[in-house]
């Protein structure tokens, strides 16, 4: 196959640069709303997105562990502080720049930007936005990544009404002050997806909440507006005429299609039915690379799929019994018969282009009669499990079936079941109702302090439920830990722990293929969640 367009395996992101001096940012260029709406193109340019996974809400104070979800918020509301879609260094957003000083973050606002209803975006709407993201109440699962805001702590129990280390100098100046050093704290603004005050403050911020806010009509200061939702089928956006950035977006209408099984959606790409899409089946991208009306993708390795372990209820919660399950699957044959040559066998929670990857890291041996000795050790025989993946994901559907076949050599029955993607998302992080998921919901592409997320006892985000004292010390260090030099062999260390107690079998790297029609232009090939199409805003298409 050709690849198209491919992006290097060697991505960093400094984390010196993120935490040094001033921010070298200059704030994006502005035009009032009125001339922007002139600006924009007015030939009614569409794109149809096809997508393999629902998305599970509209809410900006949730949303990080559902991508298709993550995406769509930053179509509606923008992010307070962006990535670069290729190095994931902080670039400016809604935040236009920022001067550090020690522990204390000074940003500084797009200086006309408004919400879709034309109200202007102030540093107090931020200050709303972050406390109701460390509110209890909310429940947010990005919370973790903002309790090292001085006073985040004392909010968070109740026994104080703000947070300190907040701070609005003026509508569009903001001061964040940390109570502790927090390397990738500048990273995770990107999380901050800014809603108005104006209209959701006392108001139920939670997931479940049935404000109308969230069920069908968000304000928020992206580039496009919400439409409508037919919930397992097209979600539907157009153009915010009252986007802070000027000319943007020129695509003015988007809908956002699920379609449930990957080579259902090579089908839709061939027949002209979408118009792109981040998941058809790579075992058919000889089909696609066929069309001459299509332009294919390959995105480097994000960190590896494989298995993953409810560690909360026996017998899953013995690390032996764990090891067990990973050492008894022939990994190295599934990558052969089912990636085609596309993927390779996976090594740790972290992505191989990552800078704090560890390249002495070995993938977990086949080793079947050791797998035995192991459970036997364990008093684990004649065992029953289950595990779950998202239906249409061929990929992770073969997964489960060679664990499943290779398993049954150890004596181990394994039932296999296959739902939608928003379901098996709420089954892991809602109700934590699965022993074992065919799918990475841990692992980091990006920024590798977010194990300290995936795996610190403290975490909401643990969904594992693993955790020790020797990891939680290791992961706060890390964490703590500027210099990405010294950095490095924490991270080492907190890998070579993952790999022996195997909260996750990061068994296989998945690969992506992005494709994309013709007709469009200006995407920028992406790890980060959105792919291609997390630049939509700068994307150009066809005249209707």
């Amino acid at each position: 196959m050709t690849q198209r367009n491919v992006v290097p395996q060697d991505w960093r992101i400094s984390r010196r640069g993120l935490m040094k001096g001033s921010a070298a940012a200059a704030a994006l260029t502005m035009a009032s709303p009125a001339t922007q709406w002139v600006a924009l193109a007015q030939d009614g340019t569409s794109i149809v997105i096809g997508t393999l996974g629902e998305a599970d809400s509209m809410n900006p104070f949730h949303g990080a562990d559902n991508s298709e979800t993550e995406w769509r918020l930053m179509m509606l509301f923008d992010e307070f502080v962006r990535l670069d879609p290729e190095t994931f260094a902080p670039i400016p957003g809604i935040a236009a720049s920022w001067e550090i000083e020690d522990m204390s973050f000074t940003f500084h606002l797009q200086p006309s930007i408004t919400f879709s209803d034309g109200t202007e975006v102030t540093a107090d709407d931020v200050k709303f936005t972050i406390e109701g993201i460390l509110n209890p109440q909310t429940a947010s699962t990005v919370a973790t990544k903002f309790a090292q805001i001085a006073g985040a702590e004392e909010y968070m129990d109740g026994t104080a009404d703000a947070v300190s280390g907040i701070e609005v100098i003026d509508p569009k100046t903001l001061k964040i002050t940390l109570a502790v050093p927090s390397a990738p704290f500048l990273y995770n603004m990107h999380y901050v997806k800014v809603a108005p005050k104006a209209l959701l403050e006392g108001k139920d911020l939670s997931k479940a909440s049935i404000e109308d806010f969230f069920q069908n009509s968000p304000v928020g200061a992206g580039p496009y507006i919400f439409e409508s939702w037919d919930v397992g089928a097209d979600f539907v956006a157009t153009a915010n005429p009252n986007f802070w950035e000027a000319g943007k977006p020129q695509i003015q209408r988007f809908v956002h299609r699920v379609i449930a099984d990957s080579s259902a959606l090579v089908n839709a790409l061939q027949a002209g039915d979408i118009d792109g899409s981040l998941y058809p089946a790579p075992t058919l991208a000889g089909d696609l690379e066929a069309n001459e009306g299509l332009t294919l993708l390959v995105p480097p390795f994000t960190q590896p799929n494989g298995t993953f372990f409810n560690t909360r209820e026996a017998p899953l919660n013995d690390a032996r019994v764990r090891r067990a399950l990973a050492m008894a699957v022939n990994v190295d044959e599934y990558v052969a018969s089912s990636l085609l040559g596309l993927g390779e066998a996976g090594k740790g929670p972290i992505a191989p282009g990552s800078w704090a990857f560890d390249p002495e890291l070995e993938q977990i041996p086949f080793d079947p009669e050791g797998a035995k000795a192991l459970l036997e050790e364990a008093g684990a025989t004649d065992l029953e499990l289950t595990m779950l993946c998202n239906a249409g994901n061929v990929l992770r559907e073969d997964w489960l079936i060679r664990c499943q076949a290779d398993w049954q050599e150890i004596g181990v029955k394994l039932n296999v079941e296959f739902i939608e993607w928003a379901s098996l998302v709420e089954r892991i992080t809602v109700t934590r109702d699965f022993q074992i998921i065919g799918a990475d919901f841990a692992g980091v592409t990006a920024e590798p302090s977010e194990l300290f997320e995936q795996f610190h006892s403290s975490s909401s985000q643990n969904h594992s439920g693993f955790s020790t004292p020797e990891l939680d010390e290791l992961l706060t260090t890390a964490k703590q830990t500027l210099d990405p030099e010294d950095a490095k062999p924490i991270f080492a260390e907190i890998q070579a722990v993952l790999m022996q107690e195997v909260p996750m079998h990061w068994a296989w790297y998945r690969p992506f293929l992005y494709v994309i029609s013709t007709d469009f232009s200006g995407y920028t090939n992406s790890n980060l969640d959105g792919g291609i199409f997390r630049s939509l805003a700068e994307m150009t298409g066809p005249a209707a």
